[in-house]
């Protein structure tokens, strides 16, 4: 069913209110344009409103104060007017603003509680209303007050402490109450007003603890329930550490130390300390901030020096507050035990370079709290230098020069400070000359008349640096001196005497190791154009035995087989696998060379004569 106004016609349905008639005709008397209302509402006909009316629903902020004029607003859309109403009229008078969204409203001093209602609509449906609860209460009770819980740090010291909290909404001031002991020295934003927000106060003696500040808001509606701060009374906390040298030995006054050193002793801070108290033992003076032995500072350090009268104590610190001083917090100085120093690092043997120009170096690891060290070596040797510098901390390192003079002795070391020198540290040292060759092996190289036979050695002996050989009367040595092999000729007379090789370095010669010679007249001997062994053992019966030179080897091996049977000799060479690589058939006393072919690793030699047998290992590198 529709309501239609077109032109000046008017179709009014049957059930039309009669004041919603009167409203249309008059659109028609002002000749606006056809409007349909019903099911096919125009767009333009939309309605909406807020669901509350915006403003301050507490009375209190407004009431009793001149010009002050509470705002109230509701937010409505496509509306074209408003009706607002106070539910009491005595005491809410609407100021200005009646037919609009926005309007002032006046609470008279007698206000206690009510309501206001606006009415709002247009001309394409129902109207609408919202109502708002206007009340007057108290204000609501401020938040937490902050500022320090101890009076410690204030108590007899002419220092201020600051207590505030939040503002409180509507309050217009505040009241601030302090106990005994506690004096209001200040209000940063002014008493009686609504920023009186903090307060600044002095303690004294005869605060009690446990007892607490209050603050309570005020408002035209009235005075708030009070927010309390309970304020303690604490003893000093004991300071948690005191940091600082803690062997004097180092520090003090001494012969290493002609001045001492001032060192400086440090703790934390301590929460409502407002001054420490410092101790030092008898022999260490406080330099700073003060001299003496105690002194009571606001500083959390002090600089101490200890005397050559120092013998051990400890250094304490005490917390201060209004409240009292704490118990002490202590660190021991003493003379601490110097440690011997762990080993002494060089060579046993000077022989490389002794008698020369060359020096050796001996060294040890710094000792712990040492201000210096003490080297001292024995006859025939000389320190030619300090690399670390005499005399001090880092003298760790010696120089030492070998002269032919030396025989056997020690070189000794202590570490040094003011108090005291360590025990000896010490290390022998001694020529230390070669010891005797391995046996001589020999090989026949040419036969008579001009015989020439081959002698070796498988290494240097310990402590060699080179060898010397020696030959019996009618023989030459063609080459190798010095080397581990030589060449020798004989002349065809019968030969006596000793083969000798012996080892050297520069401490002087060795034992040397001797093997007998004894050769006939070439007239009576076999000559064979084959090199055969000629060995100088004296054998007995039932003997294999076998030289191999040298062993290891980076190319052949030289086996010399020795054996007094006229048997063949079976030799099998096996990898570590016992597999038999290569086998050789020899006659005893023989010569033989293996080997050439063989890579580098570890090989095994079996020697077979009858039923002797012997094995070898064989090097190959």
């Amino acid at each position: 069913m529709y309501l239609n106004f077109t032109g000046k016609k008017c179709i009014v349905p049957f059930g039309v209110n009669i004041k919603l008639f009167y409203f249309w005709l008059m659109l028609l008397v002002f000749n606006l344009p056809t409007i349909t209302f019903g099911q096919n509402a125009s767009p333009a006909c939309s309605f909406s409103i807020a669901d509350s009316i915006a403003g301050n629903k507490e009375g209190c902020t407004f009431i009793g104060i001149a010009g002050g004029d509470a705002t109230y607003s509701i937010n409505a859309t496509s509306a074209n007017y408003y009706v607002w109403s106070v539910s009491n009229a005595a005491n809410m008078q609407i100021i200005n603003g009646q037919g609009t969204a926005n309007v002032n409203i006046r609470f008279a001093a007698n206000f206690t509680l009510g309501s206001i209602n606006v009415k709002v609509g247009n001309s394409c449906g129902p109207e609408m209303s919202r109502t708002a609860f206007i009340y007057k209460g108290p204000p609501s009770i401020p938040g937490e007050i902050t500022g320090d819980a101890t009076a410690c740090p204030y108590i007899n010291y002419d220092t201020t402490a600051l207590y505030s909290i939040s503002k409180v909404t509507n309050a217009t001031s505040y009241m601030w109450t302090v106990p005994a002991g506690i004096t209001i020295v200040g209000r940063p934003g002014g008493a009686g007003t609504r920023n009186d927000t903090a307060i600044v106060v002095k303690f004294d003696n005869s605060f009690v603890a446990g007892t607490f500040i209050t603050v309570n808001a005020v408002t035209q509606c009235g005075i708030s329930s009070p927010k309390n701060f309970t304020i303690h009374r604490s003893w000093s906390p004991v300071p948690e550490i005191i940091t600082g040298p803690t062997n004097s030995c180092v520090i003090k006054v001494g012969p290493n130390n002609i001045s001492g050193t001032p060192v400086v002793y440090k703790t934390n801070k301590v929460r409502y300390a407002v001054s420490y108290v410092w101790t030092v033992p008898p022999g260490a003076t406080i330099l700073s901030p003060a001299s003496g032995n105690s002194i009571s500072t606001k500083d959390t350090s002090i600089t101490v020096l200890f005397g050559a009268s120092y013998n051990g104590g400890y250094v304490s610190v005490q917390s201060v507050t209004g409240c009292g001083i704490s118990t002490y917090r202590s660190i021991p100085v003493n003379d601490q035990i110097l440690a011997t120093p762990i080993a002494i690092y060089g060579t046993l043997n000077p022989c490389p370079t002794i008698g020369g120009p060359d020096t050796t170096s001996y060294r040890i690891k710094k000792v712990d709290y040492a201000t210096s060290y003490l080297w001292t070596v024995p006859a025939g040797a000389v320190i030619m230098a300090h690399p670390g510098g005499e005399g001090t901390s880092n003298d760790t390192i010696v120089l030492v020069r070998w002269t032919s003079a030396f025989t056997t002795g020690t070189i000794d070391v202590n570490a040094v400070n003011n108090c005291m020198m360590s025990t000896t540290r010490s290390l022998t040292i001694a020529r230390k000359m070669p010891l005797a060759p391995n046996g001589i092996m020999m090989a026949l190289l040419k036969p008579c008349p001009n015989r020439h036979y081959a002698y070796m050695i498988n290494g240097l002996p310990v402590n060699g640096t080179s060898v010397v050989w020696t030959v019996p009367p009618g023989a030459n040595i063609l080459s190798g001196q010095g080397t581990l092999s030589i060449k020798v000729e004989y002349g065809a007379g019968a030969i006596v005497g000793n083969i000798t090789v012996t080892g050297i370095n520069s401490c002087g010669w060795g034992t040397p190791r001797v093997l007998a010679v004894s050769l006939p007249a070439c007239s009576s001997a076999r000559s064979s154009d084959n090199a055969i062994i000629q060995t100088p053992l004296s054998l007995s019966a039932d003997i294999l035995e076998t030289n191999i030179y040298p062993n290891p080897s980076s190319s052949s091996f030289l086996i010399q087989l020795i054996s007094n049977e006229k048997e063949i000799i079976r030799l099998s060479l096996m990898n570590m696998q016992g597999r038999i690589i290569k086998s050789y058939n020899a006659g005893a006393n023989e010569l033989i060379k293996i080997g050439d072919e063989l890579q580098p690793g570890v090989y095994m030699l079996r020697i077979q004569q009858g039923s002797k047998i012997i094995t070898r290992k064989l090097i190959k590198l």
